[in-house]
């Protein structure tokens, strides 16, 4: 419009420059006036008026329809939507009043499904929702993992709660119940599947908010790390199973130079070790609770190992004496395994020591002799190697000494 203006100021000063121009005034008599000029400028400017004018008009017609919420223009040249949503109002952002109506009826549309899907678990229980959420979203989980996970629900959280409507349950009630769990272990395990189980039903809209936010892992400070034998002690204690228990002592002894999980070496099978290419093969494990053989705990702990000197010289005379034909502890199960390292632990006098500290000495002393990392976290069987590092390694206190004195002759 501004354009147009300029153009006829610039067209009537050309007239009237003309009508002061004595030759020009002489010529064609039928020539345009000013007056004439302005006349049809004035009919174009009005006419392109009336068609903005009406072009507005047919945007305004042809903007979707609201039945609900609130459109307006603020200040920065953005529309704002409002609508009520969980009983306070919230707001959609757009350039353009279409799209800020388009993304209002998007935001009311998906808040609508909410509600629907909240009101159609409105009176679901905690042990309906419990049953759901393991059969839909732990499918992947072994069958022995699965078993514990249902015995220690059915055993400490279902008899509290699992009869409330899930929608009912604080942050206080969830709390007190794990705080009446008495073993720490347990109670841990409880806290992580209670926060998972309630996380998926606010992820599905069965709950606006997890009241897990607000419960405490009290097991957290008291953790304790597992108690690690120093290569003497080590050597102390087989010796002494040797005199107690000789084929528990083959076992602890492969634990220690293989880093071996409790079901794994439970399961081994003569066919699983290459003598000639000098190899382990884990894949496999034995269930605690069943005793049954299934595959290992994760994809990880399939893996191939080297068979160290120690490790085999070991199993070779063991071999030699017990003459296993399949399984090579075909004497121990997982659950008497793991009670009679104890047993024997306590009665030397090691408190706290059980086969798992075995494993964690063969990682920690694989540390201590400064083999890579990465290598660690395979033969262990680690998803993580975070996990290696932090968890199951431990410093010697040989080494300890030894970089003391490094550190001294390099100093003084």
């Amino acid at each position: 419009m501004q354009q147009l203006e300029e153009t006829v100021s610039s067209l009537l000063g050309q007239l009237m420059n003309t009508e002061n121009d004595p030759i020009s005034q002489e010529e064609d008599s039928l020539k345009m006036t000013p007056q004439m000029l302005q006349m049809i400028i004035t009919a174009v400017v009005n006419g392109s008026q009336t068609s903005s004018e009406a072009s507005k008009e047919k945007e305004v017609k042809d903007l979707p329809k609201l039945k609900e919420g609130t459109i307006r223009y603020r200040k920065d040249g953005r529309y704002e939507g409002r609508y009520m949503c969980d009983g306070m109002q919230k707001s959609v952002y757009a350039r353009t009043q279409k799209d800020c109506i388009n993304k209002l009826k998007k935001a009311i549309r998906e808040r609508d499904k909410r509600e629907e899907s909240q009101k159609s678990y409105r009176n679901i229980t905690l042990n309906d929702w419990f049953d759901k959420w393991i059969n839909t979203f732990k499918t992947n989980i072994k069958e022995q993992s699965r078993t514990e996970i249902t015995t220690r629900y059915n055993n400490y959280i279902k008899p509290v709660l699992g009869f409330r409507k899930i929608k009912t349950l604080t942050t206080l009630d969830l709390q007190e119940c794990l705080n009446d769990i008495f073993y720490k272990s347990v109670r841990k395990r409880a806290y992580r599947e209670l926060k998972a189980i309630f996380n998926k039903a606010q992820v599905t809209d069965i709950i606006t908010k997890t009241p897990m936010l607000g419960v405490e892992d009290l097991t957290k400070k008291s953790a304790k790390k597992t108690k690690v034998l120093s290569q003497k002690e080590h050597k102390a204690f087989l010796t002494f199973l040797q005199k107690e228990r000789e084929e528990l002592r083959y076992v602890v002894e492969l634990v220690s130079y293989t880093g071996l999980r409790l079901g794994e070496v439970c399961a081994l099978e003569l066919c699983d070790i290459d003598f000639k290419n000098k190899t382990i093969t884990i894949n496999k494990s034995m269930n605690k609770r069943t005793s049954e053989i299934g595959p290992p705990k994760t994809e990880q702990s399939n893996r191939t190992i080297p068979l160290m000197a120690p490790a085999e010289k070991s199993i070779r005379e063991y071999i030699e004496i017990y003459e296993p034909e399949n399984r090579l502890f075909n004497q121990f199960t997982s659950s008497n395994l793991s009670n009679s390292v104890r047993y024997y632990a306590k009665k030397y006098g090691l408190d706290g020591i059980s086969i798992h500290s075995f494993r964690t000495y063969f990682v920690s002393l694989c540390a201590t002799l400064g083999i890579d990392l990465k290598v660690r976290q395979k033969w262990a069987g680690h998803k993580d190697a975070r996990i290696t590092n932090d968890v199951y390694t431990r410093i010697q206190p040989s080494l300890e000494l030894k970089s003391v004195q490094k550190f001294n002759e390099n100093t003084i």
